[in-house]
C-alpha cells in the first residue's frame, strides 16, 4: 500500500537536477556534486534509498543531516497540487498512458 506514495516521495525528492535534493545540496548549498535517490520497487518489500556526493571539506555527516532533513520535511508538508501532476504526466508518459491532466 505504500508503494505508490514511495514513488511520488521519490520522485519530488530525487528526480532530476530540479528535485528537492539537487536544487538544495547541489545548487543553493553547495556542498554535493550529486544528489539522488530512488525507489526500487521490483520485489517486495523493496528499497528505498537516497545519496548524495558531498564535495571536499564537507562531512558525511552534514550529507546524512541534509537528507534527513528533507525527507522529514516532504513528511510534514503536503506537496503543492503543480508538483503532483507534473508527477502524474511524468509516470503516465513513462507507462504509456494517455493524460488526462
Amino acid at each position: 500500500p505504500d508503494l505508490y506514495a514511495l514513488e511520488v516521495a521519490s520522485r519530488i525528492l530525487s528526480d532530476g537536477q530540479s528535485s528537492r535534493l539537487y536544487r538544495e545540496m547541489v545548487y543553493e548549498k553547495q556542498m554535493a556534486l550529486q544528489a539522488g535517490g530512488q525507489a526500487l520497487t521490483l520485489e517486495d518489500p523493496g528499497v528505498f534509498f537516497f545519496y548524495s556526493i558531498l564535495q571536499q571539506g564537507h562531512a558525511a555527516e552534514e550529507g546524512e543531516k541534509t537528507l534527513q532533513a528533507a525527507v522529514a520535511k516532504l513528511h510534514r508538508t503536503i506537496p503543492a497540487a503543480i508538483r503532483l501532476r507534473r508527477f502524474e504526466r511524468s509516470a503516465r508518459r513513462a507507462i504509456g498512458t494517455p493524460s488526462t491532466v
